[in-house]
């Protein structure tokens, strides 16, 4: 969108764009997983702030026996790393 308003060819195969398409991608996995898995039963029920605590960290830590989040996260600060450099 931006190359067709300023008149551009886009540039598909550029590093740079996969890399921002990448970070958009990690960035919306996320947040999915964030909604999605961890407020599972919390987001639109409106419970007690309490239950709601419990459930979201019940939720993150059943779910993080499988794949741990923190490594998610560090896959996404070096991609960012990585566009800093670039």
């Amino acid at each position: 969108m931006f190359a067709a308003k300023n008149k551009r060819v886009a540039k598909f195969k550029l590093f740079e764009n996969m890399l921002d398409f990448w970070i958009m991608l990690l960035g919306m996995i996320y947040i999915t997983v964030v909604y999605k898995v961890y407020r599972w039963d919390t987001f639109l029920n409106k419970p007690s702030k309490e239950y709601e605590v419990t459930k979201f960290f019940s939720n993150w830590a059943r779910s993080t026996d499988k794949f741990s989040d923190h490594v998610f996260l560090l896959i996404i600060d070096f991609t960012y790393v990585i566009k800093a450099l670039v």
